[in-house]
């Protein structure tokens, strides 16, 4: 089920119909003959994520592979950016690989500022954020001039895939693909406003994130904090009573 909608939600099946049936492996089979200044690029960034690779592989022993088929398509059909390496490792869990493939091309043309070479530091979506810490929190940051614009735009790349539990990351997933980048920003602004106490005792941006990246998650707390977000307490996605009305919102369509 969360297959199915991953696809539906993000656009993928729009954007497979509009390309035809053979576009991906047209365009497999095209990377096999073109030479790439990023393919150069993905071999390298898949060596750096072994150790994550080799993780996500118990579940798809292939993993490796198609993740660089799916990343060199994405060049030629659009670009790459490092950042689609993790995000496509979580897909290739529960899609097929052509599947993986349109998800992210999907994704990558709806949220263009999430999948940049060069990332900007100062979105909107990064203002927003600043403003949903503590009161505490954004003084002591502007005070000691500690960039938690960097520290954010790191997680939100990402899709906090690696930053927090796994059953976590697939509901920030669900609800990215379903509604956009919100969730992103809210979940940021829970994690830090959640270790207000320790964060107060850091003076500069390197201690900030360096604490932030040993900080221990507590999944059932995460979730807490969202009791109104369908996405975050109902974890069987074939239970949610008004699914077909997101459906219905984002596809046009009746059921």
């Amino acid at each position: 089920m969360k297959s199915a909608l991953w696809q539906l939600l993000s656009g993928s099946i729009h954007l497979m119909y509009l390309k035809g049936g053979s576009y991906y492996c047209d365009l497999v089979q095209k990377c096999s003959t073109t030479e790439h200044k990023d393919f150069i690029i993905i071999e390298r960034d898949l060596k750096r994520s072994k150790i994550k690779i080799e993780y996500f592989q118990a579940s798809n022993p292939h993993l490796q592979v198609s993740l660089g088929r799916v990343l060199k398509a994405c060049t030629l059909h659009k670009s790459y950016c490092p950042n689609m390496l993790t995000i496509a490792m979580a897909l290739l869990m529960f899609l097929e690989e052509e599947e993986a493939f349109y998800v992210l091309a999907a994704l990558s043309t709806k949220y263009p500022e999430y999948f940049q070479r060069e990332p900007e530091s100062s979105t909107e979506d990064t203002k927003k954020f600043s403003t949903l810490l503590t009161t505490k929190i954004s003084n002591h940051f502007k005070n000691n001039r500690i960039d938690v614009t960097s520290i954010a735009i790191s997680w939100f790349l990402c899709l906090y895939i690696d930053k927090i539990p796994w059953e976590a990351t697939l509901r920030v997933m669900d609800c990215f693909i379903a509604e956009g980048p919100n969730i992103l920003i809210q979940m940021g602004a829970t994690i830090l406003n959640r270790q207000e106490a320790e964060l107060l005792k850091l003076n500069n941006t390197d201690s900030v994130r360096q604490f932030m990246s040993m900080v221990q998650f507590d999944c059932g707390d995460l979730l807490k904090e969202y009791p109104n977000n369908i996405f975050f307490q109902r974890p069987n996605l074939l239970n949610i009573p008004n699914i077909p009305n997101i459906l219905k919102e984002k596809l046009k369509i009746n059921f």
